[in-house]
């Protein structure tokens, strides 16, 4: 399963540090940390101001959006924060030939 691919080993990471992109991204991680945790789901949900179905929906890569204040509701009782980080642009081949040499390509 992709999902235990890409967390593989993510909870001898403190602080956790994942690439995010996708809200079933967050629910992936939200869900691995739940059950670190050893919480239920309704105990998160009730905690964090959100029904139950939404929490599973989230966590399943079922809901397409969480809004804001949600999610850093739900972080704050997996005592998880949330860290903005510019990206970095690595660029393709033909990109980096052309910064390092300081041309142009057609």
């Amino acid at each position: 399963m992709q999902y235990k691919q890409q967390f593989a080993g993510l909870s001898q990471i403190l602080p956790y540090k994942a690439r995010m992109q996708t809200t079933s991204d967050f629910g992936r991680l939200v869900a691995t940390r739940r059950r670190e945790l050893k919480l239920k789901q309704k105990k998160v949900a009730v905690c964090s101001g959100l029904s139950v179905g939404l929490l599973s929906r989230f966590e399943r890569g079922h809901l397409p959006e969480l809004g804001v204040r949600k999610l850093i509701s739900l972080l704050t009782v997996l005592d998880l924060e949330l860290q903005i980080t510019e990206r970095r642009r690595g660029g393709n081949l033909d990109e980096l030939r052309e910064e390092h040499s300081g041309r142009r390509l057609p």
